[in-house]
């Protein structure tokens, strides 16, 4: 390992250490780390640095995977709209089944009282019919 590369993983592990430690004392402004003279945002600044290249894949799935939930999302939302649309238009249909039927029994002619059928059948027939 180059002495280039051995400063920066030091770097990077001090930096690791001092920013998630609990037990470690606070930074200073201006804390000397490796030999050179850094803040905590330069600290953090170094740490995205080092972690860049493992993170931008993950980083592009989230945004992925966040624009992919928001379009289902928008989905679900249209079906949501479409189902309520639907459920309206089935009442409005039930109601114009029930006037239609009221109208087509208005409209059949009643069979005269004399040829009706009579006795337990022509009860029944007279209850299905409405006229009891």
């Amino acid at each position: 390992m180059s002495l280039v590369h051995r400063r920066e993983a030091a770097s990077v592990e001090a930096a690791l250490r001092a920013l998630h430690s609990p037990a470690a004392p606070p930074l200073p402004d201006v804390p000397v780390l490796s030999g050179m003279l850094t803040s905590r945002e330069d600290l953090a600044e170094l740490l995205r640095e080092a972690l860049s290249p493992t993170l931008a894949p993950i980083m592009a799935e989230l945004i992925s995977s966040r624009e992919e939930t928001a379009a289902l999302r928008r989905e679900l939302a249209q079906e949501v709209d479409a189902a309520a649309a639907a459920r309206v238009e089935v009442e409005l249909m039930r109601g114009q089944l029930a006037r239609l039927e009221v109208t087509a029994h208005a409209a059949l002619s009643p069979t005269p009282t004399n040829d009706q059928p009579t006795g337990l059948r022509g009860l029944l027939i007279r209850l299905l019919a409405g006229r009891a």
